[in-house]
């Protein structure tokens, strides 16, 4: 467990948090086109996977601004929004 703070208040995760750097295990997406996308089309590359639980939040607006703002920064080849 992973001892974190939202919003300034300490809490704790369930399980630990990966280290920076930290390969990612394998994954399917749906894309856009409903087609699948998978971890090997972005292999070499610097991905973030902003992962969401729900739409109908007051966090789904920062989610989206995250984003779109971290995908472009120099550091990231891409950044991808999971529902």
């Amino acid at each position: 467990m992973a001892h974190i703070s939202r919003r300034g208040t300490p809490t704790e995760t369930f399980g630990d948090l990966p280290a920076v750097g930290t390969k990612a295990p394998g994954f399917t997406l749906t894309g856009h086109d409903l087609a699948d996308v998978t971890q090997d089309e972005w292999s070499g590359r610097r991905l973030v996977l902003n992962i969401f639980s729900s739409i109908d939040t007051d966090n789904t607006v920062l989610h989206t601004q995250l984003v779109d703002d971290t995908s472009h920064e120099p550091d990231y080849d891409a950044a991808i929004a999971v529902l």
